[in-house]
């Protein structure tokens, strides 16, 4: 049973669990290694593109992730 699930916005520090939710949840062919998983959060520490990433989290592991900024164009038009 779930004791604490609560939404937390992303950071760099959260590409691995992101990447081994992505193992579970895609395709080898949409998934992206950490490196540019990193880039991404990064980019979102730094404040280089408007975001709302948020990760989904029950009892501290990760259970869903959302990547969400504004881009000219879209990276994940394809999922």
């Amino acid at each position: 049973m779930t004791d604490r699930l609560y939404f937390a916005p992303l950071g760099s520090k959260d590409a691995r669990s992101i990447q081994r939710l992505q193992k579970r949840l895609f395709p080898a062919e949409l998934r992206e290694d950490v490196r540019e998983i990193t880039e991404i959060l990064v980019n979102t520490e730094k404040h280089l593109v408007c975001n709302f990433s948020c990760g989904l989290f029950d009892n501290g592991k990760m259970v869903g992730y959302m990547f969400a900024y504004v881009e000219s164009t879209s990276l994940y038009y394809e999922r």
